[in-house]
């Protein structure tokens, strides 16, 4: 009865079929404080102490159940009674020559292939977020709506003839998919790949894509605010890049090596052994040398910025000085 009554009143509030059903399906167990009220009904005599106990058995047991009731609507009703929407066509890529594919562009495709345009470089873009296109197209921007897991949708890219395919796509299982269509079907065709994490870069390295052409999407922000850190802290901002260098690449070393033992039960103890020896080695390095100031200052672009601008300042200033009135 009461699933009954909430089904219901789903339309009148204006729920849909599938917010119905998770509205009936979830409240339709008897609450908890039907153990209170049972409980003193049978102490005044209201509820005779045959009917009690039934009564706190079933309350029990629909509130037992409703783990049960929620994977029972998740897999069985759910994918029944849901209105799904009108699947919408992928796009007709008519002009599929560009030296460049790129699947994927949100916020890393969008800079590289705006980058690769400017520099004259033709790049054909396939994303599967229709809102990402619609907006997109709506900027000015060339984009095509489709799957890049569809074999077909690549060939009419121009996968077959393009020089560099870029794998931008924010999902990891999605970007392996699609990189393991590419790699099985256009093995010469390069693959520069964005990963989002170590587990998505060593996935990457078993499909065959070179360490020199994978990505970590965090790594380029966090290093460029490690090197603002040190800066900031005293550092000559040449000392701090080269040091932020060769900590990238013995960062890189030890990624390589950690891949090697990836899925085998020593690699926690590999890897901890391997970034251990990496900060022992970085730490020897930069304080074991101490490095020369004036070197460093010949070097220090931030120094020699700011000194053409205080020079160009006092041009200016000197420029827009009133001249005096010749005398005489």
């Amino acid at each position: 009865m009461k699933f009954g009554v909430l089904m219901a009143l789903g339309p009148l509030f204006g729920l849909d079929r599938s917010s119905r059903w998770l509205l009936a399906l979830s409240l339709c167990q008897i609450g908890e404080f039907a153990f209170v009220l049972f409980s003193f009904g049978a102490q005044t005599g209201v509820i005779p102490e045959g009917v009690g106990a039934p009564l706190v058995a079933s309350t029990a047991l629909t509130m037992l159940l409703t783990p049960l009731v929620f994977v029972l609507l998740e897999r069985v009703v759910l994918p029944r009674v849901a209105e799904k929407a009108p699947q919408r066509a992928h796009d007709t890529i008519e002009h599929g020559d560009n030296p460049v594919v790129c699947a994927g562009f949100g916020r890393v495709g969008q800079v590289v292939g705006r980058l690769l345009r400017l520099n004259g470089f033709g790049v054909t873009v396939l994303d599967l977020d229709s809102n990402i296109v619609d907006i997109l197209r709506r900027l000015g921007q060339q984009v095509h709506y489709g799957d890049a897991s569809r074999l077909d949708l690549l060939t009419s890219a121009g996968c077959g003839k393009a020089k560099l395919f870029v794998l931008a796509v924010d999902e990891v299982d999605k970007s392996i998919e699609i990189g393991e269509l590419v790699r099985r079907h256009f093995p010469n065709l390069p693959i520069l790949a964005r990963a989002r994490n170590r587990t998505h870069y060593y996935r990457l390295l078993q499909l065959g894509v070179p360490p020199s052409h994978i990505f970590r999407e965090t790594m380029g922000t966090s290093l460029e605010m490690a090197v603002r850190a040190l800066t900031d802290l005293g550092l000559r901002a040449h000392t701090a890049q080269r040091r932020m260098l060769r900590w990238k690449e013995h960062d890189e070393a030890a990624l390589a090596k950690m891949s090697e033992a990836v899925g085998t039960p020593s690699w926690m103890d590999l890897a901890r052994k391997i970034l251990a020896e990496a900060e022992k080695s970085m730490e020897a390095e930069f304080q074991g040398k101490p490095e020369s100031r004036e070197h460093d200052a010949a070097w220090d672009n931030e120094g020699l910025r700011d000194g053409v601008k205080a020079a160009a300042a006092a041009q200016s200033a000197a420029q827009a000085a009133p001249k005096e009135a010749p005398k005489g």
